[in-house]
């Protein structure tokens, strides 16, 4: 199942599409990583 959502905090600096902890990307996919999830969109500056 696909759900819709909005991203309310990203905190990690290195990610290009963070911008003062607010995520500019167009669209954001989530991955579940061992107990908790994971941004897969994350793209190094």
């Amino acid at each position: 199942m696909r759900e819709e959502g909005y991203v309310s905090l990203c905190s990690v600096d290195q990610c290009l599409f963070n911008q003062d902890n607010q995520c500019h990307a167009d669209s954001v996919e989530v991955s579940v990583h061992s107990d908790h999830a994971d941004c897969s969109t994350f793209t190094c500056e």
